[in-house]
């Protein structure tokens, strides 16, 4: 092409080697023509796109050569050239998916013929946003947006099955310490601040922004096999020799214990919930025995598969056992300090 500003008409496709009776082929191999000439003027390619839409209706075998072959010009992005699947009409709200190739900047009064005629995707797919995390991997621009796909494919559990195998032995969680690691490195889901709190050193967990919660991933969090931090602690007191029952506290606060579950439904609503699925609130009013002790901690042990992780030691104000319906309080607590209970789940086995 001797003329860059020269013209699309007859003479411009002879001479870069077409036929002249302009139907679609001729004009896919303008196409061809342009590419392998490495033309960058975008006006010459919208010439070729217009003629085409107005000859061309969604025929299967001219999208499948806009499959197999780069035919889309798009200016100042990457290798300049892409074929229909590498490319998505308009950008994500969130603007999660910044490695894919967006058209609408570029090609805005041509949405029907990329769209509805070439099946190119008008926004991404739960796919798109998979390679999105797979490109986040070796680089993260934003955390919140590493979340954000985990929501979008927690949106869709049919897609996230078939995705499974695809992200399984890859490094897509991202970690509070701000790296990607695989499930076989066990990654807990934080479900409970205080174990937390103990155990974010010693552990990996999940990242999950302050202002969200682990159920709205959960379909996410269910497929991806992580387990929960909730479900894969032991608690235990560590009382000493001293355990002196007393008969006026456990009088009280067996009169008390409505109030005191109305307290966890309010502030602890997750203990509450086991102890309503489990059927224990009677059993524990019937059963509550109040001890006082001189010295009162808690054993944490986290275990996944009988494994023991990590164990930590902390001293508290109050701890309840659901096992034993024992609630221990140290010797110089106050009754008030029953706001500070701590409440034990259930053994696996008491389950």
């Amino acid at each position: 092409i001797k003329d860059k500003n020269y013209d699309l008409n007859y003479d411009f496709l002879k001479n870069i080697g077409v036929n002249t009776g302009v139907n679609v082929e001729t004009l896919i191999n303008g196409l061809k023509a342009l590419v392998k000439q490495k033309i960058r003027d975008k006006s010459k390619f919208e010439k070729l796109y217009k003629l085409l839409d107005e000859r061309f209706n969604g025929e299967i075998e001219v999208r499948k050569k806009f499959e197999e072959n780069e035919l889309i010009f798009v200016p100042n992005k990457g290798k300049e050239y892409y074929t229909t699947k590498e490319v998505i009409w308009q950008i994500d709200e969130e603007k999660i998916c910044e490695n894919k190739i967006y058209l609408k900047e570029h090609y805005e009064k041509y949405e029907k013929f990329f769209v509805e005629k070439l099946g190119v995707k008008k926004e991404p797919s739960p796919e798109d946003y998979a390679d999105a995390l797979l490109s986040y991997k070796d680089k993260i621009s934003d955390k919140d947006k590493v979340f954000k796909i985990y929501k979008v494919l927690s949106s869709d559990k049919f897609i996230l099955n078939q995705l499974k195998e695809k992200l399984k032995n890859e490094p897509i969680f991202l970690t509070t310490k701000n790296e990607f690691k695989t499930k076989n490195e066990i990654i807990f889901v934080n479900d409970d601040k205080e174990s937390y709190e103990l155990f974010k050193d010693e552990v990996k967990f999940l990242y999950i922004p302050e202002k969200y919660n682990p159920d709205e991933i959960k379909d996410f969090i269910k497929i991806s096999e992580l387990p929960y931090l909730s479900k894969s602690i032991d608690k235990k007191p560590v009382i000493g020799n001293n355990k002196n029952l007393d008969k006026n506290y456990t009088e009280l606060v067996q009169k008390a214990f409505y109030y005191i579950l109305r307290y966890l439904y309010h502030r602890e609503l997750n203990y509450y919930k086991k102890l309503k699925e489990k059927k224990l609130k009677e059993k524990i009013l019937q059963k509550i025995e109040v001890y006082i002790v001189d010295n009162l901690k808690v054993k944490y042990s986290i275990k996944v598969n009988d494994k023991v992780l990590a164990e930590k030691e902390a001293e508290k104000e109050c701890y309840f056992d659901i096992n034993d319906g024992e609630l221990y309080m140290r010797n110089n607590a106050k009754i008030y300090n029953l706001s500070l209970i701590h409440i034990s789940e259930p053994t696996r086995q008491a389950e």
